[in-house]
């Protein structure tokens, strides 16, 4: 994708140009260097590599041959005035005349700075010259160096410009926040306790969080986000409507992921122990309110008596007739009973009083022999989300028998 940006410039975001700062290793790499570090083979690559560049210094790849090999066993003393005998041989290269911008200023040699820029206030054009078109890898490093010199000169009106520019097209900014411009959330730590500020309405469910209060799970400090686990007061103040609400958002109720602007700090007003007390009341709540009236949950014990076969395939009758409590279509359960060669009387006695409460799914049909490919279809591991579609009446067994089909 192309990103228009103020400066004059387009940015391609699919295009990862690899510059001699970013280069990948692959796990394999990475043990074996790891295991040889500071060992005489290790020593023997690298002179050999800076031999290859004495015998080839007009050899762009005798360069990054010894870059590599440096950064591969993390020995980049043998790096020293790499970058700069780089630029004279190749200056128009604008990766090796970025990786020397970035030496100079990590060096503090403002004036080498200054003259391979041409003036005290370089920019986009200065730097990337008559590209218009950048990788964004070549916008982000663009943009750390002129962050970083003019934030290093005092201008830091100039710095954070630059800075918000990168923000803007979602390039990655994190090591000059960190550095340069540190925010609320680069305070923040895990446990510390949280409260949501007045006014803060879930947008999902409209569920008004004012002032409920937590705990820092985790913190996602790329997209400003942090996980709070709810304390034992705000967990007893939900309703059941609520919980449900947030079931449905999140698939839970104890946790939520905030917006860091939407938070402040706290003393905590309860412990650990009194959150996971609480949790353990309200969940038992919770798992009665989804529970179906004048369900038969005895079957579950003794679908233990089933051989696996059989077990596996009620389970998820069961399971799913849990799930959906609304009333469905009739299934001939006795039917059932007898195509899985069920025996036991008292199972039998229950699936006869499940045909009378009218709460099953035509699709269920799956389960019986002459269906049998169908289930299995739709069981395995990457067609999971026909069955959620099958099960949330997404799509019909029609539209299911058209799709396996088309799979085979």
């Amino acid at each position: 994708m192309l990103i228009e940006t103020k400066y004059g410039y387009t940015v391609d975001t699919e295009d990862f140009e690899e510059s001699m700062e970013d280069i990948i290793l692959d796990e394999s790499d990475e043990e074996e260097a790891q295991e040889i570090d500071d060992s005489d083979e290790s020593l023997l690559d690298i002179e050999e590599a800076k031999k290859n560049i004495e015998e080839n210094p007009d050899d762009y790849d005798a360069y990054s041959r010894l870059i590599s090999i440096s950064m591969l066993y993390d020995d980049e003393k043998h790096l020293e005035g790499i970058y700069e005998k780089m630029y004279n041989k190749f200056p128009d290269r604008l990766n090796v005349k970025v990786n020397y911008l970035d030496q100079l200023l990590e060096d503090r040699n403002f004036d080498k700075f200054i003259e391979i820029c041409g003036t005290e206030q370089p920019d986009f054009e200065t730097i990337a010259g008559d590209k218009k078109i950048l990788g964004l890898t070549e916008y982000e490093q663009i943009s750390q160096i002129l962050v970083s010199y003019y934030m290093d000169i005092s201008d830091r009106e100039k710095g954070f410009d630059y800075y918000q520019e990168l923000r803007r097209i979602d390039g990655d900014y994190s090591y000059l926040r960190s550095t340069y411009f540190p925010e609320f959330i680069n305070s923040l730590k895990e446990g510390q306790s949280i409260k949501v500020k007045d006014g803060y309405i879930e947008s999902s469910t409209n569920v008004d969080m004012s002032g409920w209060q937590g705990r820092i799970l985790n913190i996602d400090e790329e997209d400003d986000l942090i996980e709070v686990e709810w304390d034992s007061i705000t967990l007893k103040s939900m309703d059941m409507g609520e919980i449900e609400q947030l079931i449905a958002l999140t698939e839970d109720y104890d946790t939520y992921l905030i917006e860091v602007n939407s938070i402040e700090l706290v003393e905590p007003r309860d412990t650990e122990e009194d959150t996971e007390k609480a949790y353990n009341e309200i969940y038992l709540k919770v798992e009665e309110s989804y529970k179906v009236k004048d369900f038969p949950y005895d079957m579950y014990d003794e679908i233990k008596n089933l051989n696996a076969r059989n077990g596996r395939i009620f389970t998820e009758i069961l399971s799913t007739l849990q799930l959906n409590r609304k009333p469905f279509d009739k299934l001939n359960f006795k039917k059932i009973a007898s195509e899985l060669e069920l025996t036991n009387s008292d199972i039998i006695k229950s699936i006869e009083e499940l045909e009378k409460m009218d709460i099953l799914k035509t699709f269920y049909s799956s389960v019986l022999k002459k269906d049998r490919e169908r289930w299995v279809f739709v069981k395995s591991e990457k067609n999971y989300d026909l069955y959620n579609q099958l099960i949330n009446k997404e799509i019909s067994i029609m539209d299911l028998d058209k799709l396996s089909k088309e799979y085979k």
